[in-house]
C-alpha cells in the first residue's frame, strides 16, 4: 500500500509567491512534469523553494505510454533528473497516448483496450520503470470516444496492467464519472476491481457539462455528483491520498484551498458513513447497456493502424466527414455519440494550441485581432505540427513562418515583416524564460585583474539564457505599448537589434548597436575579443575599427553590470 500523502494541492505558477509566503495548510504538491523538466528560471527557483517546506509530486502529461513509437530516451533522461533533484513520492503520468510518428497531439488521446494493447504497454511500462528505478503509476484519463476494438474495459486492462508491470494507478475520480456519463461505463463496478495497493492517490477536478456530452476542462468547482463519488471511493479506499486539480479560469489560491478544505470535510464524512443532507442520485450506474466493449467488430486491426486513423483525424488533418473509417473504427450507440466525441478531440487540439500562441505572442495577438491571429496558427500548424513533448515548442517557428509563407493569409495589410520581427522578440523572451541557469555572475574587478598580455586569449563566458535578435523594425516599441495598455504605432522600418536575457529570474530586452549585436554574437560563439574585433572590421564599413579593442572592453564592461558573464576562461590553459 503506497503510504499517504494526505490532502495536496495541483501547484500552478500564479499561486508560487503565495505559497511560498503563507505556507498554506497544504500537506503536498502536483506539478505538471514537462514545465520543471531541464528548466531554469522561476519554475526550478520557485519549485525548489516549494519542495524545501512540501512533499512535490511529479505529474506528467507527454510520456505517452501508449504510443507504437519508441520511447524519448532524452524525455525519460530528463525526467530521471528531476526525480533525482526534488525526489517524488510518486511518478505519475497517463494511461493514453499523445505523439504519433514524430509529431504530438498535446492531449490525452484513448488507448483500445485489447490484449495486443495491453501486451504493448506492459513492455513500455517496463522500460520507463527501468530508466528511473522506480514506480510508475498511471492516471485514468477522461475519455469522449471508444474503440470498437476493445477486448475489456479500462478498469479490467489497469489491473492487468498493475499486475504484469508492477505499476500503480493515480485514481481520477473526476475522469471516472466523466467516462459513466460519456461511455456508459459503470462506476461502482469500475471500483471494485481496483486493488488498494495499486492506488497513489486520487484527483479531484471540476468538468463542463454540454447538451451532449460531458468534458474535463478542470476549470470549474468538483460537481455534486463527483464528490457523490468521490465517498464511495474513499469508503473502498479509505487510506488513498486525494489532490484537487484546478487549471483553467485559476482562481485566488483561497478559493482552490477551500476546495480541498472540503475534500478534507468529505473524506472524514465518508469514513463516518454520514450522508450529505440531500441524497444524490448514483449517476455513475451503466447507462449504456451494451457496454463501450463491444467485442470482436474490429479485432484484426492492429493497434498501429488505429493510431494511424484517429491521430489524423483528431489533429484535423481531414473533416470529419471525410473521416468516415475513423468513425467506424468507434463504438456507436453510447451516451455520447461518436461523431460528438471526435469532435471535442478536433476541437482542443486546435483551442489549446492557439491559447499557447495567445500567451506567448501577445502583442502579435493584440496587433492582429482574434480572428486573424487564431487563423494564423490553424494555418501555421499545418506547415510546422507540433513535435516536442512541452507544448511551450507548439508555437516556436511562428517567427519563421510569417517570414516564409503565410501570403495566402489575410492579416490586415501588415508588412509581414513586421509580424514576423514582432513574433521573433516575444519568442526570445518566452523561450528565455525558464532556460538552464548559469553560475552566478563575475564582478567589475575581473576585469582589473586581466594582464595586459592576458587579453589575446581569454574568452568571456556568458550566461545560457540570453539572445541577439536581428529585426527590420523597432517592434520592442510595439510590445512595450501593448504593455502599457495603449494602441501601438505602426512602426517605420529601421533596422535594429536586441539584445534579450535572463540574468536573473526576470526576462528583458533592450535594444543595442549593430556593433554590440556583433560582439555579441561572436563571444557567445566562443571568439576572444581579437578574434570578435577581427569579425566586426570585417563586417562592417563604418571606420570604427581602430577603436574597436575598447569598445570591446566597454561592451564587456556592460554585460558584467547586467549580470551576463558568469566566467572568463584561458583559451589556452584551460582544461
Amino acid at each position: 500500500m503506497a503510504p499517504s500523502l494526505g490532502f495536496g494541492l495541483g501547484l500552478r505558477p500564479p499561486h508560487y509567491k503565495s505559497v511560498l509566503a503563507t505556507r498554506p495548510a497544504v500537506d503536498w504538491f502536483e506539478i505538471v512534469t514537462e514545465n520543471y523538466m531541464g528548466a531554469g528560471g522561476k519554475p526550478r527557483h520557485y519549485l525548489d523553494g516549494i519542495r524545501r517546506r512540501y512533499p512535490v509530486v511529479l505529474h506528467g502529461v507527454g510520456l505517452s505510454i501508449g504510443s507504437t513509437g519508441s520511447l524519448s530516451k532524452r524525455y525519460l533522461a530528463d525526467l530521471k533528473e528531476l526525480a533525482d533533484r526534488i525526489q517524488p513520492p510518486f511518478i505519475t503520468d497517463h494511461l493514453c497516448w499523445t505523439s504519433h510518428r514524430g509529431r504530438n497531439a498535446h492531449d490525452l488521446l484513448p488507448l483500445a483496450y485489447t490484449q495486443a494493447t495491453l501486451d504493448h504497454v506492459v513492455e513500455r511500462v517496463h522500460q520507463v520503470q527501468e530508466a528511473l528505478g522506480r514506480r510508475l503509476y498511471l492516471e485514468n484519463p477522461s475519455a469522449y470516444v471508444a474503440f470498437a476494438a476493445n477486448e475489456m474495459g479500462e478498469a479490467e486492462f489497469l489491473a492487468a496492467l498493475c499486475r504484469r508491470a508492477g505499476s500503480g494507478i493515480l485514481l481520477d475520480v473526476n475522469n471516472l464519472y466523466v467516462n459513466a456519463m460519456n461511455l456508459g461505463i459503470d462506476a461502482t463496478e469500475y471500483l471494485a476491481t481496483l486493488d488498494p495497493s495499486w492506488l497513489c492517490y486520487f484527483h479531484l477536478a471540476g468538468h463542463t457539462v454540454q447538451p451532449d456530452i460531458r468534458i474535463d476542462t478542470h476549470d470549474e468547482p468538483v460537481s455534486t455528483e463527483v464528490w457523490a463519488l468521490y465517498r464511495e471511493a474513499v469508503r473502498r479506499f479509505p487510506g488513498v491520498a486525494t489532490l484537487v486539480e484546478w487549471d483553467g479560469r485559476l482562481p485566488e489560491f483561497s478559493r482552490l484551498h477551500a476546495e480541498l478544505t472540503r475534500a478534507r470535510a468529505m473524506h472524514e464524512a465518508a469514513l463516518l458513513g454520514d450522508e450529505p443532507s440531500t441524497t444524490v442520485a448514483a449517476p455513475w450506474e451503466a447507462r449504456n447497456p451494451h457496454g463501450a466493449t463491444t467485442k470482436g467488430q474490429t479485432a484484426s486491426v492492429a493497434w498501429g493502424e488505429l493510431q494511424d486513423a484517429f491521430f489524423q483525424a483528431a489533429t484535423g488533418q481531414e473533416s470529419l466527414v471525410e473521416a468516415a473509417r475513423e468513425l467506424e473504427l468507434l463504438v456507436h450507440g453510447l451516451p455520447a455519440r461518436a461523431l460528438v466525441g471526435m469532435n471535442v478531440y478536433v476541437e482542443a487540439y486546435h483551442l489549446r494550441l492557439c491559447e499557447i500562441a495567445r500567451a506567448t505572442y501577445p502583442a502579435l495577438y493584440q496587433v492582429l485581432g482574434d480572428r486573424p491571429f487564431n487563423e494564423l496558427v490553424g494555418a501555421y500548424l499545418h506547415v510546422y505540427p507540433p513535435c516536442a513533448a512541452s507544448v511551450k515548442y507548439a508555437v516556436a517557428e511562428i517567427a519563421t513562418y510569417l517570414m516564409s509563407d503565410a501570403s495566402a493569409i489575410d492579416l490586415g495589410g501588415l508588412p509581414m515583416r513586421v509580424l514576423a520581427d514582432l513574433a521573433a522578440l516575444e519568442w526570445a523572451t518566452e523561450d528565455l524564460f525558464d532556460a538552464p541557469d548559469s553560475p552566478s555572475p563575475v564582478g567589475l574587478s575581473v576585469l582589473a585583474e586581466i594582464q595586459p598580455d592576458d587579453w589575446e586569449t581569454l574568452r568571456f563566458e556568458l550566461i545560457a539564457a540570453l539572445r541577439v535578435v536581428a529585426t527590420q523594425y523597432p517592434v520592442g516599441e510595439v510590445i512595450q505599448a501593448v504593455k502599457d495598455g495603449q494602441a501601438p504605432a505602426r512602426p517605420t522600418a529601421t533596422p535594429t537589434w536586441y539584445l534579450v536575457a535572463r540574468p536573473d529570474l526576470t526576462v528583458e530586452y533592450e535594444e543595442i548597436t549593430q556593433l554590440e549585436a556583433l560582439a555579441l554574437t561572436a563571444v557567445l560563439r566562443g571568439a576572444t575579443l581579437p578574434e570578435a574585433a577581427a569579425e566586426i572590421a570585417a563586417a562592417t564599413t563604418d571606420g570604427s575599427a581602430e577603436s574597436l579593442p575598447a569598445l570591446l572592453v566597454e561592451y564587456v564592461a556592460h554585460w558584467i553590470r547586467l549580470g551576463l558573464v558568469h566566467g572568463v576562461a584561458d583559451r589556452l590553459h584551460c582544461s
